[in-house]
């Protein structure tokens, strides 16, 4: 009887009458992933450049706040800088009586007398800048002392020193949300209404926390003035999360017992940061007032008014516009208000130097290297004034940068980074495709050389209105789109930054609108890179094929890889596709977003006169014509023929996660080489460390399974 058992299950077995475990499961789909440890370094989120996030201090002294992992970062993440010659040496610094961890730390803030205001956790705390030590190979010890614990349901803090050197504090409170039992419940255009208002509180002694004014329940962002009496902050007016992120900015005289609120914008568009004079006359704001285009148009940077006793403020001046602004600061100690605006010429950074005259301001002059500090910090020294913040560029790794205010000068201080952080390239080319230039950057590392006939990824961006700045960040870093451990890996990763993008000009923005996917357009413009790259650059020339090309992106360039396998599959030997999008009215209607199809989407005129409802958008447009689904490759689906692996957070509010369940089904039923991973808790891009280390270790894997790298030594930088 054992036997004839026997005979039946190898029988049945054969003939597959039940699903049987696939013995060939992709490595990369396997519920455990793992790669060589060497490589594997390079996939840890806690492997990070060392860089100057905050700068304060005065005479020949400063205090950083920094990030990184090694070096002077493995102690604290603050340091102290002194000017000895010609040079800036660095010691770490750590905080007597303090008792969280390093990291806790977040933000500087300069004091008087010596001293700082750091936030660490939910308190700020007084920290005394300690005396350099000349020669010590030790770290230095600062007192600190807690002077304030912060409310529960902050979004966001900016703290100030008075006169007396006491703290004082402006900061944007949520009210809490109270949790009902039972279903969830959101009735018509109050999706994010029904949430209550915040509360604009300021902190100061001796009268400690006090409400100053009811502010819109998305307020964020606060800006305090370095004289204590306005505050400056955004307000955002989605009723879900939005591509076009349209707000206004409000300003607030705290100097009484009820505050004076005023809104600095109306009509603002698209806004970004803000920032106010130390007198609390000046407002900076990024903002584009754009009501048609508010996502394809760069935001401008304005100067706003409010003089003292006036009961509005000035119409806003615009300074800088049609460029994407990086970041932008008034500079401490000048009697006229002045500040320093950093903005992009393509992916080049240049810093400027303005001065308000009036209601208006103009610019002076330009710094040597270009700020990218959250803060900077002005020095004294032999009677010239210095800027002292964190700066990088393509032939830099990030640094602490002193740049005179009077001449030309400039001292340059290198941090300690991760090793092997250096033989990791980033390369600027430009290639043209109907008409115009377009900017690439070319990554790959350059110890052991690549082969000339490495595989090519091309990592195609999301957005995709935003911008990316041309540094060596871009290969050596932990950014969004992690390309290092690709690089060490064995493979050259190519950066096209197609039509749609910013830093080139509005008219730039503006060029898919309407082309999305298109030949003629962004995927036109990856596809001339690539074949620039094979008949032109001098080292890839002949070497770069469709069997040893990949491509990959997120978001919108999520959806572009998938359209380009679809639409071209005859291009690219694999892909990648992390949380995009296969069909724009599916994605619109599901997430509640219905700026982006109001402004990408253009019907064609025949179509639209042929509907109903077309005067708020044409979102509003029922039935979906055919020229509104021209960049859609959910149709298209069918014609990927290479291999393609689907990645997507499972509370994705954005792009949902539905959009990859269908792209992953249809390969599937067409036995194509997939895979979806849905990483759990995670929205529109991974956050978590441990998802982000392991989606990296599956891209590799998968790179490894469809465009295997030549074998050869691997570089192991382990070491300290």
């Amino acid at each position: 009887f054992g036997s004839s058992l026997s005979r039946v299950h190898k029988r049945l077995t054969k003939t597959s009458m039940w699903p049987q475990t696939p013995g060939d499961v992709s490595k990369a789909l396997l519920p455990r992933v793992e790669v060589e440890p060497e490589l594997d370094h390079w996939s840890s989120p806690e492997l990070q450049l060392s860089e100057v996030i905050d700068v304060v201090g005065g005479d020949q002294t400063l205090l950083l706040l920094l990030k990184g992992c090694t070096g002077l970062t493995k102690e604290s993440k603050l340091a102290l800088g002194q000017w000895r010659g010609d040079k800036v040496e660095l010691q770490s610094v750590v905080l007597v009586g303090f008792p969280s961890p390093p990291e806790a730390c977040t933000r500087l803030w300069p004091g008087v007398s010596g001293s700082a205001f750091a936030k660490c956790g939910e308190t700020v705390w007084r920290v005394q800048i300690p005396a350099f030590e000349e020669g010590a190979t030790g770290v230095l010890q600062a007192q600190a002392t807690q002077v304030c614990t912060l409310p529960p349901r902050l979004s966001g803090v900016s703290c100030q020193a008075s006169e007396d050197g006491s703290l004082r504090c402006a900061m944007l409170v949520k009210a809490e949300t109270p949790s009902t039992p039972g279903p969830a419940i959101t009735a018509p255009r109050q999706s994010m209404s029904q949430l209550p208002a915040s509360k604009l509180c300021i902190f100061e002694p001796p009268r400690g926390l006090r409400v100053a004014a009811e502010v819109p329940r998305l307020s964020e962002g606060p800006v305090l003035s370095l004289s204590g009496s306005r505050v400056v902050w955004k307000v955002m007016l989605n009723e879900v999360p939005e591509e076009a992120e349209r707000g206004e900015f409000f300003a607030a005289d705290v100097g009484f017992e009820s505050a004076v609120v005023v809104n600095l914008s109306e009509g603002a568009g698209r806004v970004g940061e803000c920032d106010v004079s130390a007198d609390g006359v000046h407002f900076l704001l990024q903002a584009n007032f754009s009501k048609d285009r508010p996502i394809t148009t760069h935001m401008s940077l304005v100067l706003v008014t409010w003089p003292r006793g006036a009961k509005r403020p000035s119409a806003p001046e615009t300074l800088v516009q049609g460029q994407h602004i990086l970041n932008f600061n008034f500079l401490p100690g000048d009697d006229t208000p002045t500040f320093a605006v950093t903005q992009l010429n393509g992916v080049d950074p240049v810093t400027s130097i303005w001065k308000c005259s009036g209601a208006g301001a103009s610019q002076v002059s330009v710094l040597s290297h270009a700020v990218f500090s959250r803060s900077l910090a002005v020095l004294q020294r032999a009677g010239e004034r210095w800027a002292a913040f964190g700066t990088e560029g393509l032939d830099e790794l990030p640094s602490l940068h002193l740049a005179s205010l009077d001449s030309e000068a400039s001292v340059r201080t290198p941090l300690p980074q991760p090793l092997g952080a250096d033989t990791l390239r980033v390369e600027k080319v430009v290639f043209p495709f109907k008409g115009a230039s377009v900017t690439g950057l070319l990554c790959e590392r350059t110890e052991p050389p690549l082969p000339r006939d490495a595989p090519l990824l091309v990592n195609v961006h999301g957005g995709p209105a935003c911008a990316f700045v041309g540094s060596t960040r871009v290969a050596s870093g932990h950014t969004r789109y992690p390309y290092r451990l690709y690089l060490v890996a064995g493979y050259r990763v190519f950066l096209p930054l197609f039509r749609g993008g910013l830093g080139f000009g509005d008219d730039w923005a503006q060029a898919n609108i309407g082309q999305q996917g298109s030949l003629e357009a962004d995927l036109g413009d990856v596809l001339a890179g690539l074949d620039w790259l094979n008949e032109e650059h001098p080292r890839l020339r002949g070497t770069v094929t469709p069997e040893r090309t990949g491509i990959f992106g997120g978001s919108y360039g999520g959806y572009l890889t998938m359209r380009a396998m679809s639409s071209v599959p005859e291009r690219f030997g694999a892909g990648v596709a992390e949380y995009g999008f296969v069909h724009n009215r599916w994605m619109t209607y599901e997430g509640g977003d219905f700026t982006w199809e109001d402004e990408y989407i253009t019907p064609s005129a025949d179509e639209v006169d042929k509907t109903t409802g077309v005067s708020a958008g044409t979102s509003n447009i029922w039935p979906l014509p055919a020229s509104m689904q021209m960049s859609d490759c959910f149709n298209d689906l069918h014609r990927i023929a290479a291999p393609m692996l689907l990645m997507h957070g499972e509370k994705d509010d954005i792009c949902p996660l539905s959009q990859s369940q269908v792209a992953f089904h249809m390969l599937e039923k067409r036995n194509v080489p997939t895979g979806l991973i849905v990483y759990p808790g995670e929205g529109h891009g991974f956050d978590e460390p441990h998802h982000q280390q392991d989606r990296d270790r599956r891209i590799l894997l998968w790179w490894r399974e469809h465009l295997p790298p030549q074998l050869g030594p691997v570089p192991d930088f382990r070491a300290v």
